[in-house]
């Protein structure tokens, strides 16, 4: 499973090294690793990744993952993040590419015999077409730092660790004022998502292209795992109806976090109690014109007001809820013990594990018809769990098992989900 340890965090203009390091250069590093997994939708399936950090550029990381599986599944991904424009200190972009033929795809789209649309919040869980469907997903994210606290002066950011855990205070996070603390930026992300199932009629076919505007205050003191600060990003999402899009729709969400240090103790080297907030709404959502469950100039059921999969009610199947407005509330306590066995484990050299941490979390979310503070806080979906952390290459893999009244599933990311 430390597949995921190859893959960078979505972050960028970001530079870490060791504080103990004879030398605080950055150096240029290339690692590859075959592994395995097991799913409902892959069965075993086989992968070979790899990620390039510090070449061409010292905060660029590059990466590519192939996977196969015994149903005949198929993925590629490429990615890069960090790349600084030539010619600008300010300008970054991000960005990547998924291909991908399944053989067992769901989707959760349409009507149920009895007129309920499939997602909402009074949908059954079995609602849904599963079908084989090839996939292509790409987006690239073009960030400009402002001159504004600590980015006036360094847009690239080092951060320096002992043993995984920040030395110093980082970004920011001890007040909040993006004139002296943190880093705020502006973002366009062009966007491209197409999936097409082999027997769906209408609905089968569901393409979107477009823009995302964003505006993002990022006071946390060490982004990859904040310890105090806080973060809010707006993003306004725009599909234009151009190319092979399925309909032209707008979106936007909203996403604040905020993070609590609660101290060292004898048994643990860092306490951290998170908690996060998310909102979406698709302004441009109309009526069922055609009766067939899909309403006029709404995001398809992957884009806008989604929960379900490995960020937002992790319980339940990725995009298990989709509607034209929803919400979503995170608590996490999350503790890296003293002991740490991992590190000194011989076979675990070439992961350059750091540390491992216990999470206990619960969620709380709901999508409705129409953003309404009411509704969207009656008949909420729920879930908890626990999870293993553990930051490998200075990665954070992420083991969460959470359970639902529907389900339960066991789910594997990078990166802390908020």
């Amino acid at each position: 499973m430390l597949l995921v340890s190859l893959s960078p965090a979505a972050l960028a203009q970001e530079i870490i090294v060791d504080a103990d390091a004879p030398t605080e250069d950055p150096q240029p590093a290339l690692f590859h690793m075959p592994y395995a997994f097991y799913s409902a939708t892959w069965e075993l399936a086989f992968g070979y990744a790899a990620i390039a950090t510090g070449q061409l550029q010292d905060q660029l990381s590059l990466y590519a993952n192939a996977i196969a599986s015994t149903n005949r599944t198929t993925e590629l991904q490429l990615g890069a993040y960090g790349a600084q424009i030539p010619g600008t200190d300010r300008i970054f972009a991000d960005g990547f590419l998924t291909l991908g033929n399944y053989t067992e795809l769901r989707a959760y789209v349409g009507e149920d015999d009895d007129g309920v649309r499939s997602g909402s919040n009074e949908s059954d869980l079995n609602n849904f077409v599963q079908d084989n469907a090839v996939q292509v997903w790409s987006e690239a994210r073009f960030r400009f730092i402002l001159p504004l606290g600590p980015g006036k002066s360094e847009p690239i950011q080092t951060y320096k660790l002992r043993r995984g855990i920040l030395v110093g205070p980082g970004t920011g996070g001890k007040v909040w004022n993006p004139l002296t603390s943190g880093r705020t930026s502006i973002g366009l992300r062009p966007f491209y998502r197409r999936q097409e199932f082999d027997e769906a009629e209408e609905g089968g076919k569901l393409a979107t292209n477009g823009l995302a505007y964003s505006l993002e205050y990022d006071n946390r003191d060490f982004p990859r795992n904040p310890s105090h600060g806080s973060r809010q990003e707006l993003i306004f999402w725009q599909d234009f109806g151009a190319l092979d899009s399925t309909a032209s729709w707008t979106a936007v969400e909203f996403q604040a976090s905020k993070y609590i240090d609660l101290g060292k103790t004898d048994w643990a080297r860092q306490q951290v109690l998170a908690l996060g907030a998310w909102t979406a709404d698709s302004p441009s959502w109309g009526d069922d014109a055609n009766g067939d469950g899909a309403p006029d100039n709404a995001p398809p059921y992957y884009m806008g007001a989604t929960l379900g999969g490995r960020k937002r009610l992790r319980a339940y199947p990725a995009n298990r809820f989709n509607d034209r407005a929803g919400v979503h509330y995170w608590a996490e306590y999350r503790m890296i013990p003293g002991w740490q066995p991992l590190p000194n484990v011989h076979e675990l050299d070439v992961a350059r594990i750091d540390w491992w941490q216990i999470v206990f979390f619960a969620e709380l979310g709901r999508v409705a018809p129409a953003w309404s503070f009411d509704q969207l806080h009656e008949e909420m979906k729920w879930d908890v769990g626990a999870s293993i952390r553990i930051f490998a290459r200075k990665a954070l893999v992420r083991f969460d098992l959470a359970v639902g009244p529907e389900e339960w599933a066991l789910l594997v990311d990078i990166s802390q989900p908020f």
